[in-house]
């Protein structure tokens, strides 16, 4: 990637790291949440841990996406070219959707 284009204003590609390590710490947090969910075993039953494993797929998913998403940001600012989609700002927001729904769902199911 730095092999490309030329170097951006530092402020761009510093700023792109910022961005970078804020996804960086929603991932770490949505991995707490699982850890979170995994200790609740007791009190939510089986879907304590299926939560738990959804939290930590999306961890993942959102580390991964998050390094590729920069090194986009970084292959475009320097052949400048226009900005990449947000998609993993949008796939956040639709597994959060998913999530609280099926949340919802399950307090309906279990409730007495």
């Amino acid at each position: 990637m730095y092999g490309v284009g030329v170097d951006p204003d530092p402020r761009f590609t510093l700023a792109n790291e910022r961005t970078l390590l804020a996804w960086i710490r929603t991932s770490l947090a949505v991995a707490a949440a699982g850890l979170g969910l995994l200790l609740t075993e007791e009190l939510l039953g089986g879907w304590s841990r299926w939560a738990s494993m959804a939290a930590f797929l999306l961890s993942l998913a959102l580390v991964v996406g998050a390094v590729g998403r920069w090194a986009r940001m970084e292959r475009s600012l320097r052949i400048g070219e226009g900005l990449p989609a947000p998609w993993l700002a949008l796939s956040l927001v639709g597994a959060l959707v998913l999530g609280t729904l099926i949340g919802a769902a399950a307090v309906l199911v279990t409730a007495p």
